[in-house]
């Protein structure tokens, strides 16, 4: 009797053990289940979200064409200014679109070169800059007496800026023409800043040697930066301002705050060289007026030649 009553309480440990198993099974076929409605309606939101992306970027394509010509249409000086919807376009566009906006200018200009040329044949339309130089015959040269010669014309509209380079080393007539030959530049610069924080620079060089000739294209992305969050221009700044003036029998005088120049000029060491290491910055970024981190250094250059006085008698002041 003993040994039944042991045997049934074995057989309800065992039906117990069982019934939380069965129940433990339970309860993951209820979590599978719900994993399984979960998984469901995360693929069908991300069906629903490429069909979305997939007609976004068929949207942007087209408007980045337009956005394209419009950028062409002011190379040329046919309009003034994008149009109101490009530039409400140009506030929407990310790096990618950049990327793209950027390819498309870059082939559209290769496709017909002739539009940087054209923006040369309307000076009337923007701010035109021209420059000539003529060098001296070569001394002692039998064979070449050739002037060297140097043309440029910068043509600018806006954000935009067209300019013509023209190099010749040996005049026609020369012997040695062939061999040295002619280069010409055309490069165009496009800058859409605020609406985008890109400069796009495109070139073309030509160059006749050796009864050759060679057109070259160069393609440069110049990234803009805010003057007031970039660590380097701030530093420029803050050298702008910290000067002192002096009373003498002449009047007033301006100079500089030698003791503040020395205590900054390691920090624009150790900040150039820390943007360059971290890969936040480099030495082409421009501000938004277009000046680049070399542009600062030499106006801080000049400043000081200008006003610093740096006399030649005991008395005055030395920059070490």
């Amino acid at each position: 009797m003993s040994r039944m009553t042991q045997h049934i309480d074995d057989l309800k440990a065992s039906s117990n053990t069982v019934s939380a198993q069965l129940q433990r099974i339970s309860t993951s076929a209820d979590h599978i289940e719900n994993l399984g409605r979960e998984v469901r309606a995360i693929r069908e939101h991300n069906d629903a979200a490429h069909v979305k992306l997939t007609s976004m970027h068929t949207a942007t394509t087209s408007e980045l064409t337009s956005l394209r010509d419009s950028v062409l249409s002011i190379a040329t000086t046919e309009n003034a200014k994008l149009l109101d919807q490009d530039a409400a376009l140009a506030v929407r566009l990310t790096d990618a679109s950049v990327r793209e906006l950027t390819q498309s200018i870059i082939a559209g200009l290769l496709a017909a070169p002739s539009t940087l040329r054209d923006s040369y044949q309307m000076p009337n339309e923007g701010t035109v800059r021209r420059d000539s130089r003529r060098g001296r015959p070569r001394p002692g040269s039998a064979t070449c007496q050739c002037q060297r010669e140097w043309h440029a014309t910068a043509v600018h509209h806006d954000r935009f800026t067209a300019q013509y380079q023209y190099h010749q080393t040996h005049e026609e007539p020369c012997p040695l023409f062939r061999i040295g030959g002619y280069s010409a530049k055309y490069s165009f610069r496009a800058s859409l800043y605020p609406l985008v924080r890109k400069i796009v620079e495109l070139s073309f060089t030509t160059t006749r040697q050796g009864g050759g000739f060679a057109v070259s294209p160069e393609i440069k992305v110049i990234n803009v930066v805010e003057r007031s969050e970039f660590p380097i221009f701030q530093l420029f700044d803050g050298l702008r301002g910290r000067r002192y003036r002096i009373r003498n029998m002449q009047g007033h005088r301006e100079k500089w705050d030698i003791v503040m120049i020395r205590a900054q000029i390691p920090l624009l060491y150790q900040a150039i060289l820390r943007v360059i290491d971290e890969g936040i910055g480099c030495l082409n970024d421009v501000d938004e007026f277009g000046n680049t981190i070399l542009h600062e250094m030499m106006f801080f250059l000049l400043r000081i030649r200008s006003k610093l006085e740096i006399s030649r008698r005991p008395q005055g002041i030395q920059l070490r």
